[in-house]
């Protein structure tokens, strides 16, 4: 059931994106179909690992991964994204009145886009500093020797 649930909003957000970006670009049918299999084809590419994560196939099953993963990990970042600029933008229509509907698409894209950016090479950074730390818990229950559970 959980695992639907994820499918279910993984695949929504994919399509969050897709009407973002043929909204915000104004993009002919040919190129919002092109887009659209890009999309479906990234979006399924953790799926894909998953599967060519066995013996023969571990190189690129590690190369999908590294790539599905990496692209989910963008679209949590743009949905998100997406969200705050909307959020903001309707505060700003309630505030100030609204601007052209074309302006507000173009420039809801761009915030979005320059959003994920900066949080994505923020998060490429960050990760080379995660560390790792053992803790040593004193207990007067008999355990056995300590563990390291790192």
């Amino acid at each position: 059931m959980i695992f639907l649930v994820f499918v279910a909003l993984y695949g929504l957000a994919h399509v969050f994106i897709w009407h973002a970006l043929v909204v915000g670009l104004v993009l002919p049918p040919s190129e919002s179909a092109i887009l659209g299999g890009m999309l479906l084809g990234l979006g399924l590419t953790p799926f894909f690992a998953r599967r060519m994560d066995r013996r023969p196939f571990k190189r690129i099953g590690r190369a999908l991964s590294w790539v599905g993963y990496t692209w989910a990990g963008l679209v949590l970042l743009f949905t998100m994204a997406r969200l705050a600029t909307d959020l903001m933008l309707g505060v700003s229509f309630v505030l100030v009145g609204a601007p052209s509907h074309v302006a507000t698409r173009a420039l809801s894209l761009i915030l979005s886009l320059s959003l994920t950016g900066l949080l994505a090479i923020y998060a490429f950074f960050e990760r080379s500093r995660i560390r790792v730390e053992t803790i040593n818990v004193p207990t007067t229950k008999d355990i056995g020797p300590p563990r390291s559970f790192a």
